[in-house]
């Protein structure tokens, strides 16, 4: 699912202008939507992260580990882009500035450094590692809607433009994929008995 809407999205950008997205979605505005969009997008920040890393301790030590590197590693490395190689990518209230877009109240907007969408990026490389940790087509379909909703709640919010979110989702997918694999095949972790430990079992041994 993943691997198929990026290519999907691929396929979107290609066909079509840079702010199409954004101006559809805020043609066809609903505001019954306002309030869960603002709220889905909050998926995609630091709070919901860490609560899901310290959830996950009671899970399994290893598990919360690769959500933690994949969410750290994504994060960081959108930030370093958007303040290094992107900081002059207006996003869509600078790029519309002309037309009087419906912005959702209490949203604070930004302007600038709109490439890549970074809480898209965290938001596919959370629940992409949550998908391969549990293992289960329902919880992949899930945990995809999951991610995807928060994509769209950046367009939607309009804080970014399609081809962000693209670009954010296939950044927070690569390094995920690479660091599961890593962890999962380094000679190191695999020896490291405390990774498959976690807080349930140490309770019950006590």
């Amino acid at each position: 699912l993943f691997t198929i809407s990026f290519f999907i999205g691929l396929g979107f950008i290609v066909c079509c202008e840079k702010g199409t997205a954004v101006i559809w979605l805020n043609e066809n505005h609903v505001h019954s939507l306002d309030s869960f969009f603002a709220f889905s997008t909050q998926l995609g920040e630091g709070l919901f992260f860490l609560l899901v890393v310290i959830a996950l301790l009671w899970r399994r030590f290893g598990d919360s580990l690769v959500v933690a590197v994949a969410w750290l590693s994504t994060g960081l490395t959108v930030q370093l882009l958007k303040r290094t190689a992107f900081t002059e990518y207006a996003r869509p209230v600078k790029y519309f500035e002309a037309i009087d877009l419906n912005l959702v109240e209490g949203v604070e907007m930004a302007r600038w450094m709109s490439f890549p969408s970074g809480h898209t990026a965290t938001a596919f490389a959370m629940f992409l590692a949550l998908s391969i940790i549990f293992n289960k087509p329902v919880f992949s379909v899930l945990f995809f809607l999951g991610a995807s909703i928060v994509g769209i709640s950046r367009v939607y919010l309009a804080q970014h433009f399609f081809v962000d979110v693209v670009t954010g989702a296939a950044v927070g997918v690569t390094f995920t994929v690479v660091i599961n694999w890593f962890l999962r095949n380094s000679v190191w972790v695999t020896r490291a008995d405390w990774l498959n430990r976690s807080f349930r079992k140490m309770s019950s041994d006590v």
